[in-house]
């Protein structure tokens, strides 16, 4: 019973860390939001809050476990922080980040950008023949979660580095591709012209970022 009460303090004494890191993060956000005004500066903002609450996670993580209560927490952290000095782990995360950061962050703008480019005409006004956003808002996470366990397969087969390599390279040129159709349709008199070719390159970003998730996967287990 003692030690699985020790055990149940010291989860929650991890979980309160991360509740004070998020909460000293996010009283910087609202503090300094007003003064972010630059789509830019917004954009910056969000990375630079992100960095603070995992700095200051992690801080407390280093130096605020070694109570007597914790029992050898702190030994298994300190083991655990080895990995910061293993470059692959640093290579590793931003690949994580850059596949499963994609299709989550796409298709989360996904909806709002087929209402935005394809709802209205150049004079603002809303087209009869609008796409509904709502039919395809699902497809984002429901493709890049699908295809995961594809990219793992490929991955057995022709090797996690390799499959990850031409995801990123293809979900990079579907990306141009999106942007490009952004800015034309903009400029056009009928923009739900290029709804389908926009569908087509978001659609194959969905399965290229799911397929390179989970090609990360296989590059992780032989790496480390």
């Amino acid at each position: 019973v003692k030690n699985k009460l020790k055990n149940l303090i010291g989860y929650w004494w991890l979980e309160i860390i991360g509740y004070v890191g998020a909460g000293i993060a996010t009283v910087i956000f609202l503090i300094t939001r007003d003064s972010m005004s630059e789509p830019v500066l917004k954009i910056l903002q969000s990375f630079l809050v992100v960095l603070i609450a995992i700095g200051v996670t992690m801080l407390i993580l280093r130096y605020f476990t070694s109570f007597k209560f914790l029992g050898n927490t702190n030994q298994k952290l300190r083991n655990d922080f080895k990995i910061f000095k293993n470059k692959h782990t640093w290579l590793m995360t931003y690949l994580y980040i850059m596949t499963f950061g994609s299709f989550i962050g796409y298709s989360s703008v996904f909806p709002k950008l087929i209402q935005d480019l394809f709802g209205y005409d150049a004079n603002g006004l809303e087209l009869a023949n609008a796409p509904d956003p709502s039919k395809y808002a699902w497809l984002g996470a429901f493709l890049g979660s699908i295809f995961r366990p594809f990219g793992g397969w490929l991955s057995d087969k022709y090797g996690g580095a390799r499959v990850t390599s031409w995801a990123i390279l293809i979900t990079i040129l579907a990306t141009i591709g999106v942007g490009f159709i952004i800015i034309e349709s903009n400029k056009s008199d009928n923009p739900e012209n290029m709804f389908y070719p926009f569908l087509s390159l978001f659609l194959l970003m969905f399965i290229t970022t799911g397929i390179g998730n989970g090609s990360t996967f296989k590059m992780a287990a032989v790496i480390f």
